[in-house]
């Protein structure tokens, strides 16, 4: 009673329950990055720092051989239900076509659904057959992340000054890579939402009505969730996602929002079960299980640490785990070293705390929703 009073004079009453109830949300699902180990090492080869950025160090798109060992290991562990683990696979619905924008001259954009991304990359051909088994299967649940991971105006901006690098990025079809010491996803123009002016605004803004709409396409049910990439996003956006049928949107703590037309953003705090103006709810994330960003050492204890804590507060666990812990084309021990930890983490949790239920975000959406 206590932390609930001092919650609700914050303005922060946040959602209790008796339920142990575990989520885990990964990003980047069907989204571009670096595409062979070769590219890498040329790259490094140059001069180019990516080997300080662990993106690049270990984040491509995702393979029939990822599906199946990730596949394997969230089959492994199973709640008091007797439902498997399951993943909240925020999807990115389209990539760059790099032919058409290269034909235009780099005057024009254009995208091309990430289904036809993976079809023509030989590793990754069985990939959304895999993901739509796993889905009957109740172990990948995809969201909405996006039409596409990149800050459109300002990489074709880029790209018709003939930046050396971003120029270097396109001819091995990739958006960016890391040029400087410290990677950031602003610098790496990942940062799809960020708007410097009000075109870029309504460009962005009618980016989610679309990608929302090519989502619903390839996967048969409109996303009830969303999660703004790199954590950026205006209330433009919220109210684009509102009409798209968006009722929760996933995030951290801190909201970067846009100032339009000073290129710079302020901060918004959110926490699990406020609410907008749209009647939207905010899922924020209290516990990271990051092993290819934080380090492997220490992953499994400091997730579940993370995990009882939520627990022994009446919250959901909600994880952040985004797809390049899950990744083996550039690095192959990424992919086996973090699926044990996964492994090792969910096999704790159902051991310690044997009555807790896993769900995807729609699912604990609609359980918050209720009266």
């Amino acid at each position: 009673m206590k932390n609930q009073l001092r919650d609700l004079v914050l303005g922060r009453l946040t959602t209790r329950h008796k339920r142990r109830i575990l989520i885990i949300e990964s990003d980047d699902w069907g989204t571009i990055r670096m595409p062979s180990s070769s590219v890498y090492q040329m790259l490094l080869s140059k001069g180019y720092p990516v080997d300080k950025c662990p993106y690049n160090r270990n984040d491509s798109l995702e393979t029939d051989a990822d599906m199946l060992a990730l596949i394997e290991v969230l089959r492994s562990a199973k709640d008091h239900t007797g439902r498997p683990a399951v993943i909240t696979a925020n999807w990115i619905a389209a990539n760059p076509d790099f032919d058409r924008i290269r034909d235009s001259g780099f005057q024009e954009y254009f995208w091309e659904p990430s289904n036809s991304t993976l079809e023509r990359h030989p590793d990754s051909r069985q990939v959304f057959a895999l993901q739509k088994q796993a889905l009957t299967e109740r172990l990948f649940y995809p969201q909405f992340h996006g039409r596409e991971h990149v800050h459109v105006a300002a990489w074709m901006k880029k790209l018709r000054a003939g930046d050396e690098a971003i120029r270097l990025a396109f001819n091995h079809r990739m958006i960016s890579f890391n040029v400087n010491e410290v990677p950031s996803c602003e610098s790496d123009i990942m940062d799809a939402y960020n708007a410097g002016d009000t075109n870029d605004l309504k460009f962005s803004e009618a980016s989610v009505t679309e990608g929302l709409k090519l989502f619903q396409e390839t996967w048969g049910f409109a996303s009830a969730t969303a999660i703004p990439p790199c954590y950026f996003w205006h209330e433009a956006h919220e109210q684009a996602m509102s009409r798209g049928g968006v009722m929760g949107i996933q995030g951290i703590a801190v909201q970067k929002s846009p100032v339009v037309g000073k290129e710079k953003w302020k901060k918004k705090y959110h926490w699990t079960g406020q609410r907008n103006k749209n009647g939207q709810i905010y899922l924020r994330r209290n516990v990271f299980f990051e092993p290819s960003i934080l380090g492997r050492e220490g992953a499994v204890s400091s997730a579940f640490a993370g995990i009882a804590r939520a627990f022994e507060k009446g919250h959901a666990a909600i994880i952040s785990s985004h797809r390049l812990n899950y990744i083996g084309t550039i690095n192959p021990e990424n992919r086996t070293s973090n699926l044990k930890l996964l492994k090792e983490l969910l096999q704790l949790v159902v051991s310690k705390f044997p009555e807790v239920e896993f769900m995807h975000s729609a699912d604990y959406l609609e359980f918050i929703r209720k009266p």
